[in-house]
């Protein structure tokens, strides 16, 4: 587990995330990074969208999305534009689009199945009680067996429609970075550390990729 200041945390995991990034693209046309909403990864949008990058090869998808219109003020999509605003070579996938409206699902995952089915890497910021995307602790939708996208309409925090990418899904990535932001996320932490199962700290799926890295702004006790 990585410990620092915020600011300084997120420029080393910006620099590890584009040399990721281009050692990828040494292999393969193209890399799909997997990124979530929230404020706690806004700064490290903000930085990565100045990077010089060979930005028409990466693909950027969400790891979860409020079902709410693109424009509204919940969409996690709205955010990411916020953030890369000022990059517009950079490629950013929304979730709900005209033509799947009421299946976003069937269409975000057929999506990512024309991208190669699968995310590169994938950025995740733990909630306080050990969630990620919207994989809540021991929520029915954990037990999701299939690389695909699902929606659920009773998620723990409002609003109660989401959309979030399979358990399976998300371990399936080469490479993962996990955040811990925040004071409110020290009990998570905790439980991150704890020996238990990904049913009880989902946010330990990222225990699954080929490589990871956990980054924490919360000094220990």
């Amino acid at each position: 587990m990585i410990r620092g200041e915020r600011q300084e945390l997120e420029t080393h995991l910006v620099e590890l995330l584009v040399q990721h990034i281009e050692q990828l693209l040494l292999v393969q046309d193209h890399v799909v990074l997997g990124v979530p909403g929230g404020t706690s990864v806004v700064g490290i949008f903000e930085k990565l969208s100045k990077q010089q990058l060979q930005w028409k090869r990466i693909h950027i998808c969400l790891v979860d999305e409020r079902l709410v219109e693109a424009g509204h003020m919940d969409s996690n999509f709205r955010l990411l534009q916020e953030a890369f605003g000022g990059n517009r070579d950079v490629i950013l996938h929304p979730v709900v689009e005209q033509q799947v409206v009421g299946d976003e699902a069937a269409g975000y995952t057929q999506l990512l199945n024309h991208l190669g089915g699968r995310f590169d890497i994938i950025l995740l910021s733990s909630g306080e009680d050990g969630h990620v995307a919207a994989l809540f602790p021991e929520h029915p939708i954990l037990k999701e067996l299939i690389c695909s996208f699902v929606t659920m309409t009773d998620s723990p925090k409002p609003p109660p429609a989401r959309l979030t990418a399979s358990l399976p899904l998300l371990s399936q990535a080469k490479v993962g970075f996990l955040l811990f932001f925040g004071e409110g996320k020290r009990d998570a932490v905790q439980l991150f550390n704890a020996d238990v199962a990904i049913n009880v700290c989902p946010a330990k799926l990222i225990e699954n990729n080929g490589m990871f890295y956990v980054f924490t702004d919360i000094e220990e006790n």
